[in-house]
């Protein structure tokens, strides 16, 4: 056999790559239509993270710091959740 002979055919990987291109747009168009909200939920992640950074400052062990549920505002400019961390004996509370 020679190496001509061992490739697959252009007709064999032809439609998986137009299968693809397909699935990769449909994704696409899914998330524009249908989660319009998306680019908003993903920027509240960075006002998680500075919240979460907020509340670490003030602890004596900031990195023992568990978070539990935590909400933002629906204009978020606050937060509320829930955290335990070590306390001065070095034990868990919250």
């Amino acid at each position: 056999m020679t190496e001509e002979d061992k490739r697959a055919p252009r007709s064999a990987w032809v439609p998986w790559l137009v299968a693809g291109v397909a699935v990769a747009v449909a994704c696409v168009l899914a998330v524009r239509l249908f989660a319009p909200g998306l680019a908003a939920d993903v920027a509240s992640f960075g006002a998680l993270g500075s919240s979460k950074t907020a509340v670490r400052a003030k602890l004596k062990d900031p990195e023992s710091a568990r978070f539990g549920l935590v909400y933002l505002g629906p204009d978020r400019k606050y937060a509320c959740g829930e955290v335990s961390a070590k306390n001065s004996m070095g034990g868990y509370v919250g």
